[in-house]
């Protein structure tokens, strides 16, 4: 629309300058016969009239290299073309701060989007109050855009992916991107609601974690624990185990049924009733349940400490084959 108004406005103009033209010739023709009549002179006059008229139509433009030189616009074949809400030859007055329509104080009257003006403050970490007009701390974290206060509520604008949750901005959550909540956290509304003793945008940091407390080799990780609501550190291989003391992991493997452990720095093995420790990892040692105390491997042979009445033997058993027992 503003466009098609410029055009008219300079057609009328050329059509001014046309008219003016005839009307110089009109009144040259009229001087050479001889004639004392003044309206000539006087259509001549309102004819310049009409023409500083249209020209005041004509929108003005300020010279441009490029959109650095057009405040609140572009620079457009060399020259500046405001957006929605701004003016000036050089697109630096915007309509609204300058009517006083809308009042900012000591903060900054800045355009906004839709051509509409709004108040902002110098600094990041400060926020535009509304009511008192003034600019005071409102912190939304490093992704946002700037803060406000609006009705004492505190408003954060932030960049894009990111929105506010409480009161800084955070990465949004969409299950389809693969942005998802970690450690139980859930999403409502694109913003992660992490449960207790975890933070951060998808709920991945954990608070006990902090300050190395698994020690800082690639081996080891610090997990949450949904049950205590606190971290624990767990090695990353399969096979091996954390020592706390020396906060590193080692491996450790008592067999598939064992259970390795480390204890200042020695490598421990849990086996299951039935099992018994043999060159580091449980294997299967029976003597008979109700008969033996204890069965223990030893490097070649199995050994068997039998309960009263009964003996260690060795032979065939129609039910066990050749072995060692109590009987």
């Amino acid at each position: 629309m503003k466009r098609s108004t410029d055009c008219f406005a300079a057609f009328l103009y050329v059509v001014s300058i046309l008219l003016v033209v005839y009307t110089c010739g009109e009144v040259t023709d009229n001087l050479e016969e001889g004639s004392t009549d003044g309206a000539f002179l006087n259509h001549l006059k309102n004819e310049l009239n009409v023409l500083d008229t249209q020209k005041s139509l004509l929108p003005k433009a300020a010279p441009c290299e490029d959109n650095d030189d057009c405040g609140n616009g572009v620079c457009s074949k060399k020259f500046c073309r405001c957006y929605l809400g701004a003016s000036g030859d050089s697109c630096e007055i915007i309509d609204q701060c300058e009517s006083k329509e809308v009042e900012c104080g000591s903060a900054i009257c800045a355009l906004g989007e839709k051509g509409q003006a709004y108040c902002r403050c110098e600094y990041i970490s400060q926020g535009y109050d509304y009511d008192t007009k003034t600019c005071k701390a409102c912190n939304c974290g490093d992704k946002s855009i700037h803060c406000k206060f609006e009705n004492g509520t505190k408003t954060c604008f932030c960049k894009g992916g990111y929105a506010q949750r409480f009161s800084e901005c955070a990465g949004r959550c969409d299950g389809a991107s693969g942005s998802k909540c970690g450690n139980g956290g859930t999403c409502n509304n694109g913003i992660c609601h992490c449960p207790k003793g975890t933070t951060g945008d998808y709920c991945y940091d954990v608070d006990w974690c902090e300050d190395s407390r698994c020690g800082n080799h690639y081996e080891t990780q610090c997990v949450y624990d949904p049950e205590t609501t606190m971290g624990k550190c767990k090695c990353r291989e399969e096979n091996s185990v954390y020592d706390d003391k020396v906060k590193d992991c080692f491996e450790c493997d008592c067999g598939p049924l064992g259970n390795c452990t480390f204890v200042n720095g020695s490598k421990i093995c849990k086996c299951p009733e039935g099992y018994s420790i043999r060159d580091s990892k449980c294997e299967k040692c029976d003597c008979g349940k109700d008969e033996s105390t204890l069965c223990i491997l030893r490097y070649s042979y199995k050994e068997c400490r039998c309960k009263k009445n009964y003996s260690e033997r060795t032979g065939y058993f129609p039910k066990y084959g050749k072995d060692t027992r109590c009987a």
